[in-house]
């Protein structure tokens, strides 16, 4: 595994730790459950 590799998997695994624990990011997907929703989500 590269480094790189390791950075990405660390921040895709803060980004999921951050939406379970936001609601309102939770609430967003629910209210408009497209992909371009979760991408918006998920690269802020």
């Amino acid at each position: 595994m590269k480094s790189e590799d390791t950075e990405k998997i660390q921040t895709i695994y803060e980004q999921m730790l951050d939406f379970i624990g936001s609601k309102d990011k939770q609430d967003l997907l629910l209210k408009t459950p497209t992909f371009e929703t979760l991408t918006n989500i998920f690269s802020e």
